[in-house]
């Protein structure tokens, strides 16, 4: 059975990067066999990946996210899930070069890095932590979606304000369908993150070796209050666009080193022995 996942794991990437390569060609070119072959291919890709992190759990005996790896691939799929919900509901197919290729990287990562089977410190096994780990995939996911239409919503801004009209920029939504896009993703990644912090919390009082001292508490509480203050903005200050893309921004880099330049300092996905690199 390792073998087997073994091979998926090589193979996922492929797939990311075959859709990758269709949504690119997609949004340069809109040939009209891209718009069949994208969606086809992102509910298959779908459908492997999902099989893959249930798969890998079974056979691991525990829940799917025990290292900062484990929570990249599984990230890289509730991005995947949540584009086609958004292609599905929004009925364009353009951005889905953008937050694929994301998913591309996340995965691509992953499986670099993926430890084969591994044991973890008992602590992480509490089904409390399970819910803090998935929640927080949730939310790395649904602000990782909201990030990349921040990104296109300020590209679109200065194209437009630049007085360029292209091809690109007719098959691109507008710029409040952008703004709202990124916001409501980012209010379903404010609820999760609260949850995981929430869980995370109290998961810490109950484990006796854990510490509020990680590192990773401390940017979480960070991020967390950046994200707070968006919304707070949006609704009590009623901030316009820009201003709310910035602050998202914000929160998001700083969750991407958190992620990325914490995990590589400290020797684990928390400070805790064993816990996978």
């Amino acid at each position: 059975m390792e073998s087997f996942l073994s091979v998926i794991n090589v193979f996922l990437p492929v797939l990311y990067g075959g859709l990758v390569a269709i949504y690119a060609l997609l949004l340069a070119r809109d040939i009209p066999w891209t718009r069949r072959a994208g969606p086809a291919l992102l509910a298959a890709t779908i459908c492997v990946h999902v099989g893959y992190v249930i798969l890998e759990a079974t056979v691991a005996g525990r829940h799917p996210v025990a290292n900062k790896f484990e929570l990249f691939t599984l990230v890289a799929a509730t991005i995947s899930v949540s584009y086609a919900w958004v292609e599905w509901r929004r009925k364009n197919p353009y951005t889905g070069f953008f937050p694929l290729f994301l998913a591309f990287l996340l995965q691509m990562c992953s499986s670099i890095g993926r430890v084969p089977r591994y044991e973890i410190p008992e602590i992480l096994k509490s089904p409390l932590f399970a819910w803090h780990s998935g929640a927080a995939a949730v939310a790395v996911a649904s602000l990782s979606v909201g990030a990349v239409y921040g990104i296109l919503f300020i590209a679109m801004y200065r194209l437009l304000k630049r007085g360029f009209v292209g091809e690109f920029a007719e098959r691109m939504p507008s710029l409040d369908v952008l703004s709202a896009m990124s916001l409501h993703a980012v209010e379903v990644g404010f609820l999760a993150l609260t949850l995981a912090v929430g869980l995370g919390d109290i998961w810490v009082m109950r484990a006796p070796d854990a510490s509020m001292a990680d590192p990773k508490v401390w940017g979480t509480f960070l991020i967390w209050g950046i994200y707070a203050a968006c919304l707070f903005g949006r609704f009590v200050g009623r901030w316009g666009g820009a201003r709310l893309v910035a602050l998202n921004l914000t929160g998001y880099g700083l969750l991407v080193f958190s992620m990325l330049a914490v995990g590589r300092i400290f020797e684990s996905f928390h400070r805790f022995p064993g816990a996978g690199k």
